[in-house]
């Protein structure tokens, strides 16, 4: 038995869309019958089995598709797939997929797959620019400035605010929560639970957090989790080409600077790094100061530098 239409369209006068009528009460999303709904080509665009709606103030074009959630004062286009949430105030074009429990505001959204997986929870963007992310579970995003020349993906819970984030690649295969956080690199791996306050961190080549295990191998081993703190006023500062953290803290303000593993140590307060290679089992705190010759790898393994210390390798 052919089920009954949710809507019928209406042509409008010196325009190529229909506009969508009711046939029945939405009472999910305060919908009476014979209420007016938004703009689309055609039914390709919001097919008659859809659970979904949207608003008069909305237009879905191209071969964009409306299958579920509600879309309010926004704009559906390219090949965008609509599968739940709430849309408001925002822009979903490319090739974008936006899943169950997320809701988008005053967002503009190119690209990417948004889906939150878990039960009861609700993923959050919001005024937010962003190009190229992909993730498939819990997740916020407020104020966040995204872009990417290739996908950045995300397969956890995230939890971004006030970050911009400018990269080719990246990778986020486990829970992160950024704020404030300016990351500027042409590659960026985060696969370990991580935290990063006011950080300002803009290698040119790899930046990496935790250790390069796949993310197969991470689900079923998990490693302490990394944090790099800061001040509003005077964020902690990364030159290089690489960073890579794992089971280590960074916070304060310190200043980093060469291509550098941290691994089991502490950099904390103002401390000054200069070198290159691995930081192990150390502890670099207040204004303790480590030089090293940058074109060569240095190895500081089970030492603390603080107060006014300098080590410096010959």
């Amino acid at each position: 038995m052919e089920q009954p239409k949710r809507y019928e369209m209406f042509a409008e006068a010196d325009s190529n869309y229909y506009r969508i009528v009711s046939l029945i009460d939405i009472p999910e999303y305060g919908i009476k019958k014979g209420s007016q709904g938004g703009r689309i080509k055609s039914e390709q665009n919001f097919p008659q089995d859809s659970t979904g709606w949207i608003s008069y103030d909305s237009t879905v074009m191209g071969t964009a598709r409306v299958t579920g959630g509600l879309v309010k004062e926004s704009i559906i286009k390219d090949n965008a797939r609509i599968l739940g949430g709430v849309i408001y105030k925002s822009t979903i074009s490319g090739r974008a997929v936006i899943g169950e429990n997320i809701t988008i505001e005053n967002s503009k959204i190119t690209g990417g797959l948004y889906q939150s997986l878990q039960k009861g929870s609700v993923g959050i963007v919001k005024d937010s620019k962003i190009i190229h992310l992909s993730t498939a579970s819990t997740f916020h995003l407020q104020n966040v400035h995204v872009f990417a020349s290739k996908d950045i993906n995300c397969y956890a819970p995230i939890d971004w605010e006030n970050v911009n984030i400018d990269v080719d690649n990246g990778k986020v295969n486990w829970s992160a929560t950024l704020k404030n956080v300016i990351i500027d690199a042409e590659e960026m791996l985060l696969d370990e639970t991580v935290t990063m306050e006011y950080a300002d961190i803009r290698p040119s080549g790899n930046f990496i957090l935790g250790h390069t295990s796949t993310y197969e191998t991470l689900r079923y081993k998990r490693l302490k989790e990394s944090l790099i703190l800061g001040r509003k006023d005077n964020k902690i500062r990364f030159t290089g080409e690489r960073l890579s953290v794992s089971n280590s803290t960074i916070s304060g303000t310190p200043s980093l600077e060469g291509n550098l593993i941290v691994k089991n140590s502490s950099i904390m307060d103002s401390a000054n790094v200069s070198m290159n290679g691995l930081i192990e089992n150390s502890v670099i705190a207040e204004f303790g100061t480590v030089k090293g010759d940058l074109d060569k790898k240095s190895h500081l393994f089970n030492k603390r530098i603080d107060g006014d210390m300098l080590y410096e390798f010959r």
